[in-house]
């Protein structure tokens, strides 16, 4: 049996997905999915709309309907909760969180993080919020427990959504301990494309030999050039709109650009995002240290747009901490074109940013502290140790072969499924997903 995960009737992305899912299972495959949604009492109004949707546009009649509330628990949770974080004082120790033997910590970490868009929230500012999540937390997963021990067999699949937040990452460890065939589910391409796919969404060195593969395997005879529209619409984005201001630095420059931090910074402890360093900013660290000495090139970290919305913490660290001797800063809220910068720049170094695999495209040379997606395909330089990254920084170094990217482009605009169920609800664009449940007057 197929068993599809749902824990929120109200965010598009997470709904739009879901239901995509199913669409792709019973219409496509030819399956039979059993939804299997469980969420809080604020969805709970949705369920009936939602069972009618299924089954008059699927014919999809069976399901696992759950709301938290009516499972039958004691009223200690307030209580369990307390007793469980009451001694947390910061995300390290809550990532170590554990409620019957299921590690919850790690998801509760990653939803607050995303929540507050801080790497580092004050832990006992947010004392109650962070009780209210490991409560939910606590909830959903008893709910999950229950339902899955009622149903679920070690022979079945069950497709989780993401996997990483409080909702999701403790089920996804309790399905391994079941023993049975877990599929994470996303959506790509702005929500164009669907994937599924065995490794964790954010697992990217596991990503990047699907990434591969799938570029080996292609029959398109299109593919060279989706491959490079993918480019081509990249240097077009919101980002590079309308950014005409000039950087005026006195020496040649290197150019780093950082990816956002709370999407990465509480996730299951067996994925790396680095073998050179511990975090991102392990690695902007050693490169300011390594600028302070330098006398041929200085180092520009140009800070992603949308960090301009995270925390004051974080703030800080990224445009106040990283100042010294031949730093410049780029600030996120300049109109600075990154392309721009990357095109004058002698290298492009990134961590799991994009502009690692577009500067190739560009003909920089680009070389990768990280381990993002693009990682194997001989698109960038991949040092082993913090040597060889001392001496790629300094060395004279080539552009990468600008065709090694293309399976990356090619990859990000074909792989997985095609959105199409929205059409089938008479909805315009993926996003309308939003407005399912939207009782109009």
């Amino acid at each position: 049996m197929n068993y599809v995960y749902c824990t929120d009737l109200k965010n598009y992305q997470v709904l739009g997905t879901f239901l995509e899912l199913l669409y792709y299972l019973k219409v496509t495959k030819n399956e039979d999915p059993i939804p299997m949604v469980i969420v809080g009492t604020r969805d709970a109004d949705k369920i009936p709309a939602l069972k009618k949707i299924l089954s008059n546009k699927l014919d999809i009649e069976n399901g696992i309907y759950k709301v938290n509330n009516d499972i039958t628990i004691n009223d200690s949770i307030e209580k369990k909760s307390e007793s469980l974080t009451q001694k947390i004082t910061n995300i390290k120790e809550l990532q170590l969180l554990e409620y019957n033997n299921i590690n919850i910590g790690p998801g509760i970490a990653s939803s607050l993080i995303s929540k507050h868009r801080c790497t580092e929230p004050d832990l006992k500012k947010l004392s109650q919020e962070l009780n209210s999540y490991t409560q939910q937390s606590i909830l959903f997963l008893e709910s999950f427990q229950t339902a899955a021990l009622d149903h679920i067999h070690i022979s079945d699949t069950i497709y989780i959504y993401n996997g990483r937040h409080y909702n999701t990452y403790p089920q996804s460890l309790f399905c391994e301990q079941l023993g049975c065939n877990i599929l994470y589910y996303e959506r790509m391409n702005s929500g164009k494309n669907l994937t599924i796919q065995k490794p964790r969404i954010h697992d990217f060195l596991l990503r990047s030999k699907i990434a591969n593969d799938f570029w080996i395997n292609a029959t398109d005879k299109s593919k060279i050039d989706t491959g490079h529209s993918f480019f081509q619409k990249q240097e077009k984005n919101t980002f590079s709109k309308n950014n005409d201001d000039e950087l005026l630095v006195n020496k040649p420059y290197i150019v780093y650009f950082p990816s956002s931090e709370d999407e990465y910074a509480s996730l299951d402890e067996r994925i790396s995002l680095s073998t050179l360093f511990k975090s991102q900013r392990d690695a902007v660290q050693w490169l300011a240290a390594w600028a302070s000495s330098q006398e041929a090139y200085q180092l520009v970290i140009r800070l992603h747009p949308n960090q301009k919305e995270i925390c004051q913490k974080d703030y800080s660290f990224w445009h106040n901490k990283l100042n010294g001797k031949n730093v410049t800063i780029i600030p996120s809220h300049s109109n600075i074109s990154s392309y721009k910068v990357a095109l004058k720049a002698k290298k492009v170094v990134s961590f799991l940013s994009t502009m690692g695999v577009e500067a190739t495209y560009m003909g920089i040379p680009s070389i990768t502290v990280g381990n993002p997606i693009y990682k194997g395909f001989d698109a960038v330089y991949e040092p082993q140790s913090p040597e060889q990254l001392h001496i790629l920084l300094e060395d004279e170094i080539s552009p990468k072969e600008k065709e090694n990217t293309l399976p990356f482009g090619y990859y990000n605009f074909k792989y997985g499924q095609p959105c199409s169920f929205y059409k089938e609800l008479s909805l315009k664009n993926f996003e309308d997903y939003g407005q399912l449940f939207v009782v109009r007057k």
